[in-house]
């Protein structure tokens, strides 16, 4: 099916007068501020499909990543998407720890400056089981681990992903 476009003379697209019809949900998580083991949840509903459509884009932020102590082995953080209880992802978007407090800022998987960082995955959607139809579940599945004794702060703080959604035409 084709993508919804539409004409605007308030185009917020350089040089264009057309947009796709796109829309994105965010889920944002309690601040942490200790480490926390592992915690997870599948299957998380994030929204129901208003019209037949395709995910776009998945991402992950946080604004403080897990930072490299003493007695602190690993902290990442993972962000995946579902329709219904389908993966879209081919390759989950996903953060993991800084290694030194100079690296620990706000870094997110969508944003071109911190793929050099070498803290990000971004995820990467599957086109074929992006589709979904009106009335489709769209839900996540998140993971935030920390492994080992780390000082309170160490497992990173201000989780948060989003999903974004391209509509079809109808």
């Amino acid at each position: 099916m084709a993508t919804r476009l539409l004409l605007s003379n308030d185009s917020t697209v350089s040089g264009g007068g057309i947009e796709s019809d796109e829309e994105t949900f965010e889920f944002s998580f309690a601040n942490e501020s200790s480490a926390h083991g592992a915690n997870s949840a599948t299957l998380v509903p994030l929204f129901v499909a208003k019209a037949a459509g395709t995910i776009s884009q998945a991402f992950v932020g946080v604004v403080l990543p897990a930072v490299s102590a003493s007695g602190f082995v690993s902290g990442t953080q993972t962000f995946g998407v579902n329709i219904n209880s389908a993966a879209v992802c081919s390759a989950n978007p996903a953060i993991a720890m800084a290694g030194s407090a100079g690296q620990a800022v706000r870094v997110a998987t969508n944003l071109a400056a911190n793929a050099a960082s070498g803290l990000v995955t971004s995820g990467v959607v599957n086109t074929a089981s992006a589709a979904f139809a009106i009335g489709d579940q769209i839900s996540i599945n998140w993971d935030s681990r920390s492994v080992g004794s780390a000082a309170a702060g160490a497992a990173g703080k201000g989780f948060s992903g989003a999903v974004v959604v391209r509509y079809n035409a109808r």
